[in-house]
């Protein structure tokens, strides 16, 4: 599809929304209030007025989805019924996805982008999404989503905030290797928290589980005795010992 044909496409899409609405409101209305550059003053300064009001009304391309609790006990036991759900907005489509369109940004990159809008978006409300949330909002697969957001992580060099690296649920890839990543770096902790958007609190959790098993591989411990040693899961032993094996490497020259 070429760019011409494309903003024909798309162009119209930057006229349906409340601002535009109001703006021809004003202009026919109120044609002696002032030129373009005035009315899109009293436009922002309404529209303000208006959020400020109705703060849970929906905007165009808002959808209202019921995401679970983020301060939900993180289990795998508990089913999905018996879990604290609290009701999000989530943008599916905003006026800086209609100027990608326009300037032929790639259709993946735009999904995205999306993707890790609306997961912060709920985030920031007090709700989590899964993947299988984004999968059915948007009407693709799960693996496909999965696919979107490692890409971003690793472009963004951040961990996404899912029900999966919120609540460290199953083998999804927690923000562990970007705090360690960043202690090593000689970080503190506050900082750390600040830059990947994380609880400083599971932070140092992260942080001082790591610093155990450092000290464990020091004594001499074995890697398959540490899990016992440190009351750790196996999995999650292994995990901190890679960690460790990727910064700490002159350990294990000596094991």
């Amino acid at each position: 599809m070429t760019r011409q044909i494309r903003a024909e496409q798309y162009t119209a899409m930057k006229h349906k929304t409340f601002e535009t609405a109001l703006h021809n409101f004003i202009e026919m209305q109120f044609p002696f209030v002032g030129g373009p550059k005035v009315i899109e003053l009293m436009v922002e300064e309404i529209n303000q007025i208006y959020k400020q009001y109705h703060p849970k009304s929906l905007n165009p391309g808002q959808i209202i989805w019921m995401a679970v609790a983020k301060d939900e006990a993180s289990t795998q036991r508990k089913g999905m019924q018996n879990l604290k759900k609290v009701p999000v907005i989530l943008t599916l489509v905003n006026s800086s996805d209609i100027q990608k369109y326009l300037k032929d940004t790639p259709m993946r990159e735009i999904r995205k982008h999306a993707i890790a809008r609306m997961l912060s978006e709920a985030k920031e409300q007090g709700g989590v999404l899964a993947e299988v949330d984004i999968a059915a909002i948007l009407h693709c697969s799960t693996s496909r989503v999965s696919k979107d957001i490692l890409e971003y992580e690793k472009q963004q060099d951040t961990v996404l905030p899912r029900r999966g690296t919120e609540h460290d649920l199953g083998c999804t890839l927690t923000h562990k290797k970007h705090v360690i990543r960043r202690y090593n770096q000689k970080k503190a902790t506050n900082d750390i928290a600040r830059e990947i958007k994380h609880d400083p609190v599971a932070c140092d959790r992260y942080i001082n589980d790591y610093r155990r098993i450092l000290k464990l591989l020091k004594i001499g411990v074995s890697i398959e005795d540490i899990p016992f040693v440190a009351g750790m899961s196996k999995s999650l032993t292994n995990e901190y010992v890679e960690l460790a094996r990727e910064y700490q490497k002159d350990i294990f020259n000596k094991i």
